[in-house]
């Protein structure tokens, strides 16, 4: 990723039925910035959860982020 341009960082944390979503939507998005993550031409993500995270919403957090 050198020479990429700008680099933005997002952190979500979330919890309930939906955590991955919303945990990912808070991440991708920054509504203080005037940029977008749909632009990117490159994305380094990291998932961090308990014992009782499932490889289905690892799964969903990654549609969110690369979509």
């Amino acid at each position: 990723m050198k020479d990429s341009g700008t680099a933005m960082l997002g952190v979500g944390v979330s919890s309930g039925k939906n955590r991955a979503e919303e945990a990912a939507l808070q991440a991708t998005s920054a509504p203080l910035i005037e940029r977008s993550i749909e632009r990117a031409t490159g994305v380094v993500y990291n998932i961090t959860g308990g014992k009782d995270l499932t490889l289905q919403e690892v799964n969903r957090v990654s549609q969110v982020v690369i979509l």
